[in-house]
């Protein structure tokens, strides 16, 4: 029923099969250190999990969808963002954050609430993740009281990268794009275009160029 379900929506992502088996312990490893669970719960929830990997960028969710999905991204990255019109009438894409590697991405409001989604995410090109519907998150919770008191884990769990983030913003110029390489890992920058990074840094595209470039010759002294 899993599959079928997800059929049609991700019909652009590639099913992964060699990618479960790790794909799955790393993430009930992940969910074991957030909050104790019971072998019920694994026994329960491993069937429901499957590695897909985007063929190409892949539009997840856009402003209007109840997004009743969660991801747990295995390897590569997810991108929030927002169209909007600037200054001088020009359509323009506003990143406002990007999902890591061995994180969970999730909309809440959409996902316990019904809510619709008030920006788009994409997954990037390569990415491979394994979803998890809220069907599933009900039924398991059928069989494993813990798991929600898991969700609640999930939900006050801050990213290291958002946690970070504020710092980031605070630094200017070498400092702030240092740090941003050090928390996204320099394989962010082969997964987006230059003007979504910049856009996230809130810096122009042409500025991020030439930190790139001071980054890249330091490096070369070093």
């Amino acid at each position: 029923m899993y599959k079928r379900k997800l059929n049609g929506k991700w019909a652009g992502m590639r099913r992964v099969k060699h990618q479960d088996a790790v794909a799955t312990k790393h993430l009930l490893d992940f969910l074991g250190n957030l909050y104790p669970v019971t072998e019920i719960f694994n026994e329960k929830i491993k069937p429901m999990l499957s590695a897909y990997a985007a063929g190409k960028r892949f539009e997840f969710a856009k402003p209007g969808n109840v997004v009743k999905t969660a991801l747990w991204i295995e390897w590569g990255y997810v991108r929030f963002y927002r169209k909007l019109v600037n200054e001088k009438g020009i359509k323009v894409e506003e990143t406002i954050k990007f999902g890591i590697p061995q994180s969970i991405v999730l909309v809440p409001t959409c996902f316990f609430n019904d809510n619709k989604c008030t920006y788009y995410i994409d997954i990037a090109k390569y990415t491979v993740v394994i979803p998890f519907t809220r069907d599933h998150f009900d039924e398991l919770k059928q069989h494993a009281p813990e798991t929600e008191a898991l969700a609640n884990a999930i939900l006050s769990l801050e990213s290291p990268a958002e946690f970070e983030r504020g710092a980031m913003m605070r630094l200017n110029g070498a400092p702030r794009y240092e740090l941003f390489m050090d928390i996204y890992g320099e394989e962010i920058n082969q997964f987006f275009k230059q003007k979504q990074i910049a856009s996230f840094l809130s810096i122009s595209p042409e500025y991020l160029s030439k930190l790139r470039a001071g980054r890249n010759k330091r490096r070369a002294e070093d």
